[in-house]
C-alpha cells in the first residue's frame, strides 16, 4: 500500500518531469509530430469519372477532410458542368459483407442537383463513380419505354 509521503513524492516528481519539458510522459499531436514519425493523415475516398460511350475512366484518390455530399462533389471536381447528363453510383463497404453496398443517386439534368433524399454524404474508403449518360434521346425514350413495360418487356 502506498503511504502519504510516497504518494506525495511521486506526485511531485510526476509535476517536475511535466513542468520541465520531459517528452516521455507528454501526448503529441498532429502539431507536435517529431521529424521522421509517420504525420497522421486524413482518411480518404475515391472518385471514378467515365467519359462517353467508351467509358474511358479517370480514378482520383481524394482526402477526405470536411464533411461532403455528392452535390458537392460534383460542383467540386467540375463534373457538374462537364457533363450534361450523368450516373451516379457510391460503392460502399460494408464490415461483414463481401461485396460493397451499391447507392444509386438519381441526377436531374433540368435542375442540375442530385435528388435531394439522396444526396448522400461521402464516406472514408467510398467509391463514387460518375459516368457520363451519352444515351441518345432515342435511347433513353426506349430505355424508359421498356421500364414502364416491367414484368411484360422480360417474357
Amino acid at each position: 500500500m502506498l503511504s502519504r509521503w510516497n504518494f506525495a513524492a511521486a506526485f511531485g516528481g510526476a509535476v517536475v518531469l511535466l513542468a520541465t519539458g520531459c517528452h516521455s510522459l507528454q501526448t503529441k499531436g498532429p502539431a507536435q509530430a517529431q521529424l521522421g514519425e509517420p504525420v497522421p493523415q486524413a482518411p480518404t475516398f475515391i472518385v471514378e469519372v467515365r467519359e462517353g460511350k467508351s467509358q474511358k475512366s479517370r480514378v482520383k484518390q481524394l482526402p477526405l477532410t470536411e464533411p461532403l455530399t455528392v452535390q458537392d462533389l460534383l460542383e467540386k471536381t467540375g463534373t457538374l458542368s462537364q457533363f450534361n447528363r450523368m450516373n451516379i453510383t457510391i460503392e460502399r463497404r460494408v464490415p461483414g459483407q463481401r461485396y460493397p453496398l451499391k447507392l444509386q443517386v438519381p441526377f436531374d439534368p433540368a435542375s442540375r442537383h442530385v435528388a435531394m433524399a439522396s444526396n448522400y454524404a461521402v464516406h472514408p474508403g467510398d467509391r463514387v463513380i460518375i459516368a457520363e449518360d451519352a444515351r441518345t434521346i432515342i435511347e433513353r425514350l426506349m430505355d424508359q419505354a421498356i421500364d414502364m413495360m416491367g414484368p411484360l418487356a422480360k417474357m
